[in-house]
C-alpha cells in the first residue's frame, strides 16, 4: 500500500494536498521519529506509544526542516521519492564548498562569497575557501580578520600574502618562517620559498625558486600562476609577473577585480599588453555569468530577484 508522509504543512496546505493525493496520509506537525531499514522508509505512527511503525512510499516536508540533518540524511539514504529532494539538498550542501573556488576561477567574486554564504547557512562547520575569494577582492581587512586555529595548508599561505599585500610584511615573514618547518609537501615548500623572497624583495631570486615548480602539478593550476605573477608585479619584477598572468587568463582565469583595483598594476595599466590581458578577462568572466545565469545557479545560491 502507498502510504504519504507529510511533515509540517499548516491545515490549508495539508488539506489542498489532500484532495490531490488518492493514499493514505501520515501528517505531523513536527518532526516523526523514521528510520530506514531494507531499502524502505518507515515512520512512527502517530498517538501511539509502543514504537508502532508504518511504511512509507512519499514523503512531503516542509523546508523549515532543511537544517536537521538527520531527518534530512534519513530521507537522503532511502532514496524514495521526496518533496523538497533531499538528495539533492544533500549534495547541494557538498557542492557549495567547490562552488566557491569554481566561481572565483570565473572572476565572480560576489557569487563566490554568496555561495560562501549559503554553505555556512546549510551547515555553519562546513569549509570553503573564502580566504582566497577575499584576498582576490582585495578585502585584507575581512582576511586578516578570520581566526584559524591551526597552521599547516593553503589557508595560512593566503593570509601571508594579505599581510604582506596590506604592508605587514614583517608579521608575514613570522608567519611564515613558523610555517615553513611544518610543510613536507614539496609544492608547499617550493611555495615557501617564492613567498620568503617577495617578502624580502629579492625580484631575481623570485625567478630561481619559480623553476622548483617545474614538474609540479601547481605548476598548471591557473590561481597559483596568476598569484605568481601578482606577487612578482609587487616585488618590482613586473615583466616578470605579467607573463604569469598572461599564461594564467590564457588558462581560463578572470581576476577582472583584481587586475582592476589592486595597485600593484597601477604602473602597468597603461600598456597595451596589459590592456589586451584584462579585455581578456573580462571576455571570460562574461561568458562564465551567462553560463552560470543560464544554469540556474542563481537559485543554486538561493538568489531569489533578478539577478546577482
Amino acid at each position: 500500500m502507498e502510504r504519504v508522509l507529510v511533515v509540517g504543512l499548516d491545515r490549508p496546505e495539508y488539506s489542498e494536498l489532500r484532495q490531490k493525493v488518492d493514499a493514505p496520509i501520515v501528517a505531523t506537525e513536527l518532526l516523526p521519529r523514521i528510520k530506514v531499514e531494507a531499502g524502505r522508509l518507515f515512520v512512527e505512527k502517530p498517538g501511539t506509544s509502543v514504537g508502532v511503525f508504518l511504511p512509507v512510499s512519499k514523503v512531503v516536508f516542509h523546508g523549515i526542516f532543511e537544517n536537521d540533518f538527520d531527518f534530512i540524511t534519513a530521507l537522503a539514504l532511502w532514496g524514495g521519492p521526496c518533496l523538497p529532494d533531499a538528495l539533492g539538498m544533500m549534495e547541494c550542501r557538498l557542492r557549495l564548498p567547490g562552488l566557491v573556488h569554481a566561481l572565483r576561477y570565473c572572476g565572480l567574486l560576489d557569487e563566490s562569497m554568496t555561495a560562501h554564504d549559503e554553505a555556512r547557512r546549510l551547515d555553519p562547520n562546513v569549509g570553503t575557501s573564502l580566504e582566497g575569494t577575499l584576498l582576490m577582492a582585495g578585502d585584507l581587512e575581512r582576511l586578516l580578520a578570520i581566526e584559524h586555529t591551526d597552521l599547516g595548508g593553503g589557508d595560512e599561505g593566503i593570509r601571508i600574502m594579505g599581510l604582506g599585500l596590506a604592508g605587514r610584511r614583517d608579521d608575514a615573514r613570522e608567519l611564515l618562517v613558523s610555517l615553513r618547518d611544518k610543510l613536507k609537501i614539496p609544492a608547499l615548500q617550493a611555495w615557501t620559498h617564492y613567498l620568503l623572497a617577495w617578502l624580502e624583495r629579492r625580484p631575481h631570486d623570485l625567478r630561481t625558486h619559480a623553476t622548483e615548480f617545474s614538474g609540479l602539478k601547481i605548476h598548471d593550476d591557473p590561481e597559483a600562476i596568476f598569484l605568481q605573477g601578482w606577487l612578482a608585479c609587487d616585488a618590482g619584477a613586473s615583466e616578470m609577473g605579467l607573463a604569469y598572468l598572461q599564461r594564467a587568463v590564457a588558462k581560463g582565469y578572470s581576476p577582472v577585480q583584481t587586475l582592476t583595483r589592486a595597485p600593484q598594476f597601477d604602473g602597468m595599466r597603461a600598456s597595451p599588453e596589459f590592456a589586451s590581458l584584462l579585455s581578456d578577462a573580462e571576455a571570460g568572466r562574461r561568458r562564465a555569468l551567462t553560463a552560470f545565469r543560464e544554469a540556474g545557479g542563481q537559485r543554486l545560491l538561493g538568489v531569489r530577484g533578478p539577478g546577482l
